[in-house]
């Protein structure tokens, strides 16, 4: 089943340009409860949410959709730093993630800022240059056999939309 996905993640190492974001959410801990009695699960590259449907209820998430800014980096502070921010389905319970956002970081001091996408295993493929704090909405849709990934930045008016194929 379907899985909606929404995280980012920021850190002051090497950030990917190339090679895929899937989050590493299954580390060993002690079993845990939220206060409501949702589980909590921890990662070590991400935070966001994961979310399942209700058993008895659907069986899976169809599309998943979010409205953010894009974040801003400061390379000042941290030559490396680097912030992405996404959403997308798949990834907690199988070996694939269909995904969209903005990715953030510094390159010998400077900042960069892109929107993306990525069918993971498949690598991240950069789509255009964002500015921090451009309002963003970005959403994963699955139907008919078919992902579509669409992200526009309203700020600028600049948009993607691709369909593709799970691997």
């Amino acid at each position: 089943g379907l899985t909606g996905l929404a995280g980012s993640v920021s850190a002051t190492a090497q950030p990917v340009t190339t090679g895929t974001l899937r989050p590493a959410i299954h580390l060993a801990h002690r079993a845990e409860l939220s206060p409501q009695g949702i589980p909590i699960q921890y990662s070590g590259n991400w935070a966001g949410y994961v979310a399942q449907p209700k058993s008895g209820g659907a069986s899976s998430f169809k599309s998943v959709s979010a409205n953010y800014n894009v974040p801003s980096v400061n390379c000042s502070a941290t030559n490396f730093a680097f912030s992405y921010h996404w959403v997308g389905l798949d990834g907690w319970t199988d070996g694939t993630v269909e995904q969209d956002g903005v990715g953030s970081f510094c390159v010998n001091g400077s900042p960069t800022y892109f929107a993306w996408y990525e069918m993971f295993p498949a690598g991240v493929t950069q789509e255009f240059t964002v500015n921090p704090g451009d309002a963003i909405t970005s959403s994963v849709k699955y139907a008919g056999g078919q992902y579509t990934l669409a992200l526009t930045d309203i700020t600028t008016g600049q948009s993607f939309s691709t369909e593709q194929a799970c691997a």
